[in-house]
């Protein structure tokens, strides 16, 4: 089975701790349900998912393990070759194989250290692209109109075949 399947088997021996190892040279962070979990550099936490059952911590420990092989893959040599091309060439894809020792080393243990979490609340408008000077470059064709006393959309907010735009 491929290691970053999601399978629902717990390891052997295991202690109720899945641990989770940064041996980069810098903090790696992801993301779960909102929340933004920072693994400092050259550590093992002890990955504490609140509400999760262990197979699922296991599983998002995975997901994890993923992003931060693929980072650290963006870092290498081997990257740099296979990017070193002319504009407009098939751009260079990687493959599990790659990534695989980057995984394993999520599992090597390191001198334990604690990792932070914090809710990250999403502004919407963010998404949206902006000017220099930070103002939406999109605009709103048509706002949506309520008839103060009826409280029913005006005719401003009818399309032209009659639905009213929500």
């Amino acid at each position: 089975m491929e290691i970053t399947q999601f399978n629902n088997i717990l390891p052997e021996g295991f202690n109720g701790v899945f641990p989770f190892t940064n041996s980069s040279d810098e903090d790696y962070k992801d993301m779960w349900n909102s929340i933004e979990y920072t693994f400092p550099a050259k550590s093992t936490v002890p990955l504490i998912i609140p509400g999760e059952p262990p197979e699922g911590v296991q599983n998002i420990r995975k997901k994890f393990a993923r992003g931060y092989a693929v980072r650290e893959f963006y870092k290498t040599e081997k990257f740099a070759y296979m990017n070193d091309r002319e504009r407009g060439e098939k751009p260079a894809l990687y493959t599990e194989s790659d990534l695989e020792p980057f995984i394993q080393s999520c599992l090597e243990p390191l001198p334990m250290t604690h990792a932070t979490a914090h809710k990250v609340v999403r502004n919407e408008e963010e998404n949206l692209s902006k000017d220099e000077e930070g103002n939406p470059r999109t605009k709103v064709l048509k706002s949506k109109m309520m008839d103060p006393k009826l409280g029913v959309p005006t005719d401003e907010s009818v399309v032209g075949n009659g639905a009213i735009v929500a």
